[in-house]
């Protein structure tokens, strides 16, 4: 069976986001203005196939569980994760506060899954943050039931 979540948007996010790439864009189109080397025209290049990749991954993110592998597809990138390895879901209100380096998010209301890594005794976390916050909680228990929940905004029923 295949579930899609939808990812979860703060409109304080898109604020700052749009405010971020007009400044960005403002200071392009400065450089191409004036008459500069070529290496700031390089630098452009590079800043400008940079921003595209930014807002390839940060509007193009998409979450699906097929069996009990969570796919997490944001720009061109994805990243699988086996649910029956999830030791740990913990819910925040900042997306910057949370343990993970892998942030896939838009939102700062997150949810956090700590996964050991199979034959290993190493364990990641990742952050991302959906609509159905109580439905995806749901589903992570549904294929690994011993998960550890230390919620404080999400209240399950």
């Amino acid at each position: 069976m295949i579930k899609n979540y939808t990812p979860s948007t703060d409109r304080i996010y898109i604020i700052f986001f749009t405010a971020a790439l007009a400044l960005t864009l403002i200071s392009t189109l400065l450089i191409i203005l004036e008459d500069v080397g070529i290496f700031a025209y390089c630098l452009l290049l590079f800043v400008v196939l940079l921003i595209y990749v930014i807002i390839w991954m940060t509007f193009k993110i998409n979450f699906i569980i097929r069996e009990h592998i969570l796919n997490a597809k944001f720009g061109p990138f994805s990243l699988n994760v086996d649910l029956r390895n999830v030791v740990k879901i913990t819910d925040r209100y900042s997306l910057f506060l949370t343990p993970s380096l892998l942030k896939i998010a838009r939102s700062n209301k997150t949810i956090s899954l700590r996964c050991k890594k199979k034959n290993s005794v190493l364990l990641n976390w990742i952050t991302i943050a959906v609509n159905e916050e109580k439905e995806f909680i749901a589903e992570v228990l549904k294929h690994s039931p011993e998960a550890d929940l230390k919620l404080k905004r999400i209240k399950l029923d």
